[in-house]
């Protein structure tokens, strides 16, 4: 309405916040935020989370170990977050 392109994007405090963003020059698709950022992997695993790796991924809780190897596997962060 302003003229100022508004994007959607995806990611979490431990990816330092993003690992999707749309594509300004390709129409807004609801429900759709874009692919994955250069240098980020994401695939659904079979338990149908997203899983994410690459560079931006957080080392881990501090001081909380079992918290860690609970959401890092592999190099996967893998949260407790369930794709549609």
């Amino acid at each position: 309405m302003l003229g100022i392109p508004v994007l959607q994007a995806y990611g979490l405090t431990e990816t330092t916040a993003i690992c999707t963003l749309d594509d300004p020059r390709v129409p807004v698709e609801p429900g759709y935020v874009g692919q994955a950022i250069p240098g980020i992997e994401m695939k659904i695993a079979k338990n149908e989370e997203i899983i994410v790796r690459g560079p931006h991924v957080f080392a881990g809780y501090w001081n909380r170990p079992d918290e860690t190897s609970r959401v890092l596997r592999d190099g996967w962060f893998t949260p407790e977050i369930k794709a549609k």
